[in-house]
């Protein structure tokens, strides 16, 4: 049960006995039997009109029903639509420059794995290629472990991604707007195809690096 209070103050404790997802503002619905027993008589002042398709331009015929002599006010879902669009947008930059930065995160971290794996196995790498092993199956040697490493990253990346955009969604909902979190499966598919791109983009760029490797140098000791 909650307590509802009308606009002349008059009290009462309703039970709620179901909830709908208002996207934009907050209403509560109740039949008028139900209003006649919480707060006694009360004469209807609005209506909820659904305009046909002959209906055109939805905003101009609900400032044109508001000029009319005893309707205080009309409102569309379509000037709704127009003045909440702004602040959409600014959200859609938002997650376009996350998104951008999130892509070249992953490409600079794929990408300094891959170099300090080189530089690290630069011996072990230089006895095979002493061993007879052509650069082709080197770059494959080397390039595989990238490759495994980035799908293990994506099996793991894709659920946890979805639970943090559902907190930080969970976040930015305002008392007024409720942003509904709806992840497509195609934004999974974009996601795991961008990872796999930037690996073999870092696989082309480290391929010159492996074929730079001296056997004689890298095998030298100080003795």
């Amino acid at each position: 049960t909650i307590q509802v209070q009308t606009l002349n103050l008059s009290q009462a404790e309703v039970k709620i006995t179901d909830i709908t997802m208002n996207y934009m503002g907050n209403h509560i619905y109740m039949t008028a039997s139900a209003y006649k027993n919480l707060f006694g008589e009360t004469e209807l002042n609005g209506a909820f009109v659904k305009l046909t398709s002959s209906c055109s331009d939805q905003t101009a015929y609900a400032e044109e029903m508001a000029e009319k002599e005893g309707i205080l006010s009309a409102i569309g879902t379509e000037k709704m639509r127009a003045e909440f669009e702004p602040s959409f947008k600014i959200i859609n930059l938002v997650v376009y420059i996350v998104i951008t930065l999130a892509a070249a995160l992953a490409f600079v971290v794929l990408f300094t794995l891959a170099t300090t794996n080189i530089s690290e196995r630069e011996r072990e790498l230089a006895t095979i290629k002493v061993l007879g092993f052509y650069d082709r199956e080197v770059h494959s040697y080397v390039n595989k472990e990238t490759l495994i490493l980035t799908s293990l990253g994506i099996l793991l990346g894709l659920p946890v991604g979805k639970v943090f955009g559902e907190w930080l969604m969970a976040v930015l909902n305002l008392p007024s707007i409720y942003f509904e979190t709806c992840i497509h499966p195609i934004s999974y598919v974009i996601s795991a195809g961008m990872a796999f791109i930037f690996a073999l983009l870092v696989n082309l760029m480290t391929n010159r690096t492996l074929d730079k490797i001296n056997p004689v140098e890298a095998l030298k000791s100080i003795e």
